[in-house]
């Protein structure tokens, strides 16, 4: 059997330290691109979205009240 004692090699260069993140995780991180400004929304206001869970509410209603003056509410066959 060999005595000979295994010994890890550099993956770096000795001159050029790895970056500093690699030193903290020691994974490599993903490439950082540029942000696409159209994925980049601004939060709506609060009343707009006000106004659309009122849109929604009224709808509701008036989708209950039409069916209310059609008849079709109590009719059991």
């Amino acid at each position: 059997m060999s005595s000979a004692r295994y010994e890890r090699l550099a993956t770096f260069d000795e001159a050029q330290s790895p970056p500093e993140y690699e030193l903290e995780d020691a994974r490599p991180q993903p490439p950082t691109y540029p942000v696409d400004p159209r994925f980049e929304r601004p939060t709506p206001s609060r009343y707009s979205r006000a106004a659309l869970l009122l849109f929604l509410v009224f709808n509701f209603w008036l989708a209950f009240h039409l069916r209310e003056a059609a008849g079709w509410v109590g009719i059991v066959e």
